[in-house]
Formats: structure tokens, C-alpha cells, sequence
């Protein structure tokens, strides 16, 4: 089980990696240094949606940066803190990411909190976040969400959003 054995670990990029529209299960409680090197995430698939969601569904005094993850995100019942790369983070860092995943929920009257394109939440104002790009987030209209970071929760340190494109 990864989020228990390797919750600290460091991990660098060498290329892209696909997921191929596997199922993915989020890396929680996640501490070490996730530095992508300038590469993408392909085809990131989560339709199993609970709270705290997104390629890591939290992370805990950790960072994540210089990532673009590409893929979808479906939400079926009521959730929270929901990114397309970090569903929750808290005294950690996010620097020069960059997210094209679709946020979709497809089940009228289902509650979605704390939901955004790149981060869902902040726990912290002693979180450092550096925000570059991200598009397509569609909930039905049942929730009015901002690119980036959730409305609710923007407590970072430091919060740039440089571009937005194609919010519905």
C-alpha cells in the first residue's frame, strides 16, 4: 500500500507517463517531494470519488511541482476537496503546475465542496502556491467554482494564477 509505506518518499520524473485510463487511486498523506521535471501525467481516470480527491488526494508538509497532468475526474455522489492534482494540501508546497483535468459530476443534486481545477483546498496560510494553467471544469452549474483553487479555502502564502482558459 503505497500511502502507508511510502507516504515521505521523493520522486522525480525521467518522461511522461500514461495512465491509460486506469483507475486511479490517490496517493494520500503524502510528505516527501514529488518534482516532475518539466513532464506530463497522461490519461489520469478517478470515477471512484471520495473526499479528497485528485492525482494526490492529499498532501501533508510535502510538494508537488513542475507537473501537467492531463485527465478526467468524475464525481458521482457528494464529495470534498477535490483537485485535478491535489485534492487537499496543508503546510506543503505547489510550484509551476499546470492541469487540463475535467472536473465532471454526473449525477444532478450531488454536493461537490471545495472543489478546483489544480488544488481543492488549503488547510494552511503557510502553504506556498504557485498556480500556471488550468481549463475545463464543468459541475452541471450546480457549484460555481474558480479555476486553480477553490473559492472556500484560499489560504495559501502566496497564490498566482497566471491563465485561465475554457471555464464553463
Amino acid at each position: 500500500d503505497f500511502d502507508k509505506q511510502n507516504a515521505g518518499a521523493n520522486a522525480e520524473l525521467a518522461a511522461n507517463i500514461d495512465l491509460e485510463n486506469k483507475e486511479w487511486a490517490p496517493v494520500n498523506n503524502y510528505k516527501g517531494n514529488f518534482n516532475g521535471k518539466g513532464h506530463s501525467i497522461l490519461n489520469l481516470n478517478i470515477s471512484k470519488v471520495s473526499d479528497y480527491t485528485g492525482l494526490f488526494g492529499s498532501v501533508n508538509e510535502g510538494s508537488v511541482s513542475d507537473i501537467t497532468v492531463y485527465g478526467d475526474i468524475t464525481v458521482k455522489n457528494s464529495a470534498s476537496h477535490i483537485g485535478g492534482v491535489v485534492g487537499y494540501i496543508n503546510l506543503g508546497s505547489v510550484k509551476n503546475v499546470v492541469s487540463y483535468v475535467n472536473l465532471n459530476n454526473d449525477k444532478y443534486g450531488s454536493q461537490v465542496t471545495h472543489a478546483g481545477g489544480i488544488i481543492g483546498s488549503v488547510g494552511n496560510d503557510k502553504t506556498d502556491i504557485e498556480l500556471r494553467l488550468c481549463k475545463k471544469m464543468s459541475f452541471n452549474k450546480i457549484l460555481k467554482i474558480k479555476c486553480g483553487i477553490s473559492d472556500f479555502h484560499r489560504k495559501g502564502k502566496s497564490v498566482f494564477i497566471l491563465e485561465f482558459d475554457n471555464m464553463q
